[in-house]
């Protein structure tokens, strides 16, 4: 567990701010012994979207007595020096790597749902163990790719603006959405950053709870039983700021116009397509 304070103190505005204070953490935390099968190598952080920055992950996984953990952010590799400082200051071994979503257009896979329930032949792939020497080329290689996908969010908003031109709602991507990302320290901008400024907005205009329950259907968004219950929870703490959190075989890549070649322990080899499409 960690609790609120310690959470808001390791996700400080800087990486130096961030660690400073995870040392001071780590001399007072009273943490369980590391069980050898409680493994977490998919973490995601507050450079793609998360509750948690680099060193809080960290934190959280010593507290819950992982013996090891990974870094796997979407589309960049921008927190995993901090992660790797963290598992020092922490005497934690952990693994730095990245996750991708990917087109498998053209494969016998291109029809198939694997591990995306809601479409087929999209994909969720990682790339784990990558070279620490490796970590800004990797980066910068997807630095289009995480601009291609700023440009398809930009058009979700301008969609989402439409449907909601009745709303008094008005999104706005360089206002609302860039901003509780990372994207000007190497983060990405994901669809949950989109879905939270939304929901920041929701609340503002119609409050928390039966009030917005009760607006919903006239947005033309028909609520679950489930998602009403949810929207209910007034008391669920709402903030995922990075700066003011408040809630608890080897790969080849060849790089050619977006386009990765995979050759996983040369058993078998897909051309797959990053997939920044709406």
């Amino acid at each position: 567990m960690i609790d609120i304070a310690t959470l808001q103190a390791l996700n400080a505005p800087t990486r130096e701010e961030r660690l400073e204070n995870l040392q001071k953490a780590v001399q007072t935390a009273s943490f369980p012994e590391a069980n050898p099968v409680y493994i977490n190598c998919h973490i995601h952080t507050t450079y793609s979207f998360s509750p948690y920055s680099p060193a809080a992950a960290v934190f959280a996984a010593k507290a819950e007595g992982l013996c090891t953990a990974g870094i796997v952010d979407h589309d960049t590799t921008a927190g995993a020096e901090e992660f790797i400082e963290a598992g020092k200051i922490a005497d934690m071994p952990v693994t730095v790597g990245m996750e991708a979503r990917v087109s498998m257009q053209d494969t016998p896979l291109s029809a198939v749902h694997t591990n995306n329930p809601d479409q087929s032949g999209i994909s969720y792939m990682t790339f784990q163990g990558i070279p620490h020497r490796n970590l800004d080329r990797m980066n910068e290689f997807f630095a289009p790719l995480r601009a291609a996908r700023n440009e398809r969010t930009r058009k979700m908003v301008a969609n989402i603006n439409h449907l909601l031109v009745n709303s008094g709602i008005l999104l706005d991507f360089d206002h609302d959405v860039e901003p509780l990302s990372l994207y000007r320290e190497g983060g990405a901008i994901t669809e949950r950053h989109l879905m939270y400024a939304l929901a920041k907005k929701l609340t503002a205009q119609y409050g928390r709870g039966e009030s917005l329950v009760q607006i919903m259907p006239s947005l033309g968004v028909a609520l679950s039983e489930k998602q009403a219950s949810q929207l209910m929870d007034t008391q669920y703490i709402l903030g995922f700021e990075p700066a003011n959190t408040t809630i608890h075989g080897r790969a080849e890549e060849r790089a050619n116009n977006h386009i990765v070649t995979l050759k996983p322990q040369d058993f078998v080899k897909y051309t797959v397509h990053f997939d920044f499409s709406l």
